[in-house]
């Protein structure tokens, strides 16, 4: 590029507009303002240029692209309608032609440059609309702009107005189809009848094809424990294993679960863009998990990639905030359900002993707990006893057990009133006897006003991705319905 000639500039403007009309504008929407930057500062001979456009969110101008421009204060710059040079111009929707030091008190300058002799300013109108402004100046020649430069410059940002404005369009388009086909792609895969792990690993599996090789993530907010929880990957997944927490005092994805805005660091390098994102999942203005992706980008790479991420992270919270809610009703039907059942198999029971394993084992596989245990009082003694444990610890393992369901049956007890431990390592008491059982609780059963025993559930099975580790304040809730039938069901074999 290099200044144009007088008699070569309506050539020029001609030019652009054939390209306008036949132009694909397939390109990435920086490189296109980029290239229109390129064109304005070239054909001018200015030094210097910037293209701004106007956010509406900010009520401000703000630069989308510059030449000659420090790149720490590209991102700081911000012009109010009728603020300096560049906001007259977008207010008074007319180009303005600077010789000289601007007077700050005709322009209200934000930030004064002693490096400016001329300038250029034209807003970009597209119909009735004012897109931004295009900005050139030169350092050192002062009176380098004549009118005609002027009257170029606003025939030449009315041509760039009608690209911008084709680009927005097209890419609006490509915008609206990624989104589409994004929601699409998260429907059918949890639409599918495999363990939601896996669905959610087909999610990060498309993110990953789509970052040429990258690596996604997806975490789950685990309310009780109040952690992060990691549930599905683009990387195979040991289910075996104890699941990959992250507190939300911890790291990246603990910052953007408080704030709830997402993160994206990026690292330009001649082999393309080291990118490393983290996106919270919110749905209704509630907190679902986050979506972390990495990856290196090729040079060039299209901005719609973005669009198509932020398209699968909105579509993704929507779809599991309704899973969770569906899976949560059906639960705690399915479970009052089974409780109201119990009550007439346990008033069948033939003796005492039939009566509390099959407490024990109702419990246990109605509440979704590996371990339950019974004590009730001995009348001899006023002692609380084990009449029945219902779980898969073999004998070696018991003992630690059982003095882990006994401290918490005495803590119920003394207080006389349900106990509920999220985190079981978080209790030190607790946490001695069995560290490696997550959570556990307790329901003193009670007859006129008397507790006469505990019935206490250890370990909770999480059966899928969206089920906690912990016990919940419903499964308490639960608990304590279940309670009622046994209380009943032992006062009718005169245990009481």
């Amino acid at each position: 590029f290099g200044p144009v000639d007088a008699h070569r500039k309506p050539d020029l403007l001609h030019a652009l507009g054939e390209i306008l009309e036949s132009y694909n504008l397939t390109i990435d929407r920086r490189g296109l303002l980029n290239r229109i930057l390129q064109i304005a500062v070239g054909s001018t001979g200015a030094d210097r240029g910037s293209l701004m456009l106007w956010d509406e969110a900010e009520g401000a101008l703000r630069i989308e692209v510059a030449i000659g421009i420090e790149k720490e204060l590209i991102s700081k710059i911000r012009i109010r309608p009728g603020e300096g040079i560049a906001g007259i111009a977008f207010a008074e929707h007319k180009p303005l032609l600077l010789s000289g030091k601007a007077d700050q008190r005709l322009y209200e300058i934000a930030r004064e440059r002693s490096d400016v002799e001329s300038a250029i300013s034209a807003p970009l109108i597209h119909g009735e609309r004012v897109l931004g402004v295009l900005n050139l100046s030169h350092s050192l020649r002062r009176g380098a702009f004549s009118e005609e430069d002027r009257d170029f410059v606003a025939r030449l940002a009315a041509i760039d107005a009608k690209i911008i404005t084709r680009a927005e369009e097209y890419h609006r388009l490509l915008r609206d189809s990624a989104r589409l086909r994004a929601q699409s792609l998260v429907r059918d895969a949890l639409g599918e009848s495999a363990p939601l792990h896996q669905q959610l690993s087909k999610v990060c599996q498309y993110l990953a094809e789509e970052l040429s090789g990258g690596i996604a993530h997806v975490f789950l907010v685990d309310a009780e424990q109040g952690a992060l929880v990691l549930r599905g990957s683009s990387t195979p997944i040991d289910r075996l294993a104890s699941p990959y927490r992250i507190r939300p005092a911890d790291g990246i994805h603990g910052w953007v679960s408080r704030q709830r805005k997402a993160i994206v660091l990026s690292n330009v390098t001649d082999e393309g863009c080291a990118c490393f994102a983290v996106l919270p999942l919110v749905a209704r203005g509630e907190l679902i998990g986050v979506l972390s992706f990495e990856g290196m980008l090729a040079p060039g790479a299209p901005e719609i990639l973005r669009e198509k991420i932020a398209a699968v992270a909105d579509a993704l919270a929507l779809a599991l905030a309704d899973a969770l809610r569906t899976l949560q009703m059906e639960r705690e039907a399915t479970k009052t359900g089974a409780i109201t059942e119990l009550a007439a198999r346990l008033g069948s029971a033939a003796d005492s002993a039939q009566l509390h394993r099959s407490i024990t084992s109702s419990a246990a596989m109605i509440l979704e707990a590996e371990h339950a245990v019974l004590r009730l009082q001995d009348p001899a003694t006023g002692r609380y006893q084990i009449r029945s444990y219902f779980g898969s610890a073999e004998t070696e393992e018991q003992a630690p057990l059982l003095e882990l369901e006994k401290a918490l049956s005495i803590r119920a007890l003394s207080i006389r009133e349900p106990v509920r431990v999220v985190d079981v390592r978080a209790d030190e008491e607790l946490a001695k006897h069995r560290p490696d059982v997550i959570s556990a609780m307790s329901w003193p059963l009670r007859r006129d006003g008397r507790v006469f025993g505990t019935l206490s559930l250890l370990g909770k099975v999480a059966r899928d991705a969206l089920t906690s580790e912990s016990f919940s304040a419903q499964d308490q809730a639960l608990l304590g319905r279940f309670a009622e039938h046994a209380q009943q069901a032992l006062e009718q074999v005169g245990e009481r």
